[in-house]
Formats: C-alpha cells, sequence, structure tokens
C-alpha cells in the first residue's frame, strides 16, 4: 500500500485538487450565492419601505392642504410598503373639529364625524378608500355600523372598508 501512494502520488494529488474544486463549487453555487440574493432582497425591501416613509410623508402634507386646518385637530398617518403589490400606501387618519352650532346632512344617528381615515396610493397620491364614523366613541359596535365609508372598487360600508385596506396595509383584523 506505501507503495501505491508513491508510485501514484501525482495522480492521487490531482484527484484530490479536483475535488476540492468540485466541492468547493457546490458551495458556492447552492449556498453562497442564494444567500447573497436573499441579503439583497432583504436589502432592497428595506429601501423601499424608507421611500415609502419618505413619500407617505410628501403625501401626508398634500392631503393636509386640501383640508383647512380650522376644521380638522390632528392628523395621523400610518405607511406601509406592501412588496407583493409593490405598493405604498398611507392610511391618514384625522378628527374634525366643528364649531358648536354646525348642522350635518347625515342619515347616521349621530350628528357630528368624529373620526375619518383615508387610504392613499403615496406615490400616485390617489385617494383609494374613505370611511367617516360617526359618534362619539369610535371603538363601539354602534360607531363602526354608523358610518360612511367608500373604496374604488364598489365598497359602501365598514365591512368593505376593512376588507380593501387590512389587505394593501398587510394588517390583522382588529375586530376579530
Amino acid at each position: 500500500m506505501n507503495n501505491f501512494f508513491k508510485e501514484n502520488w501525482f495522480k492521487i494529488s490531482i484527484v484530490a485538487i479536483l475535488l476540492a474544486i468540485v466541492l468547493s463549487a457546490i458551495y458556492y453555487f447552492f449556498f453562497f450565492i442564494p444567500a447573497q440574493q436573499n441579503s439583497n432582497v432583504k436589502t432592497g425591501d428595506i429601501t423601499s419601505q424608507a421611500k415609502c416613509a419618505t413619500q407617505a410623508e410628501i403625501a401626508l402634507n398634500s392631503f393636509k392642504k386640501d383640508y383647512s386646518a380650522s376644521e380638522y385637530g390632528s392628523f395621523g398617518q400610518e405607511n406601509h410598503y406592501n412588496q407583493k403589490m409593490n405598493k405604498c400606501f398611507v392610511l391618514i387618519s384625522y378628527s374634525p373639529v366643528y364649531p358648536p352650532n354646525t348642522t350635518f346632512n347625515t342619515n347616521a344617528p349621530f350628528t357630528q364625524p368624529t373620526n375619518e381615515e383615508d387610504l392613499v396610493d403615496a406615490y400616485e397620491n390617489t385617494d383609494l378608500a374613505h370611511c367617516t364614523i360617526y359618534g362619539n366613541d369610535i371603538t363601539t359596535k354602534d360607531a363602526k355600523v354608523n358610518q360612511a365609508c367608500w373604496t374604488i372598487d364598489g365598497g359602501k360600508n365598514y365591512q368593505d372598508y376593512k376588507n380593501f385596506v387590512l389587505p394593501r396595509m398587510e394588517m390583522p383584523d382588529p375586530d376579530k
């Protein structure tokens, strides 16, 4: 056996080197490259989220310009980059402030809207859905029934609004 290695050392070295090259190539193509690709996806997603956050602020400021500061007390926004849809959405919440003797033309049993929300495509600056909730406590079941909502796909009530907004914002249903 010892004689075998002495006579074939060169061939054995070549086989060992080729085996090392093949194993290195397998590692490179099956482990290293996929890890790099996954890393790039995460980096791209973070970049898209950061751009979305910046664009959401622009969309919120544009949205505020359409409303009188004296009529709306506070604005809030939540933005989300939906990777599946490749869209940046911003959910804008605002609370109207009305003078005490304001008359409202509404069929709801409550007289004053207390909370409004709009889902906006931040890059297209398009209002996709809107919901106005009437009443003193927007967390009650009655308040969610007493509302005026619409979506661009024809939704006309709170359930339609939720079914439109939640998947785009990738949020869980708060009523479940």
